[in-house]
């Protein structure tokens, strides 16, 4: 998030088809997401995403949506489909706060790979997350 005068530049999740990829966009004290973008159809309708706290950072990669909140926990929003793209809710990621990781930095990788950077430059990573299971398969953060 970077603040500019009284516009905040926040992070938008942008469904494109079925990848979700990340953008930006200018707006005021909210998320947003926008989906179904094309060629043919450059513009759409934002759908509104209310979060549990304010957000830091949000990730997205394969119909996978994560964010860190600026207290350092993760969320992840379960229920996406074609049919609902912005998802049902947020769900808390208890692995991470088990493990009293403090993450300042989150990535989707390619494979299932979700990766970590905490406040020490420690880096983790955690394989399993898809569509089906946002939050991955592993209940444990391996380190590298």
């Amino acid at each position: 998030m970077i603040h500019e005068g009284n516009i905040t530049l926040h992070q938008c999740v942008v469904i494109h088809k079925s990848n979700i990829i990340l953008s930006h966009t200018i707006v005021t004290h909210s998320r947003c997401l926008i989906i179904w973008l094309s060629v043919e159809r450059p513009c759409a309708r934002a759908v509104k995403v209310d979060s549990p706290c304010p957000l830091a950072q949000i990730c997205a990669r394969g119909g996978v949506v994560w964010a860190l909140t600026e207290q350092r926990a993760i969320f992840y929003r379960e229920g996406l489909s074609t049919y609902c793209a912005e998802g049902e809710q947020w769900k808390y990621d208890t692995i991470t706060e088990r493990q009293s990781l403090e993450p300042v930095c989150i990535a989707l990788g390619e494979q299932g790979t979700a990766w970590v950077l905490d406040t020490t430059g420690r880096l983790w990573f955690r394989t399993g997350v898809t569509v089906t299971t946002p939050q991955g398969q592993d209940q444990h953060w391996w380190q590298v």
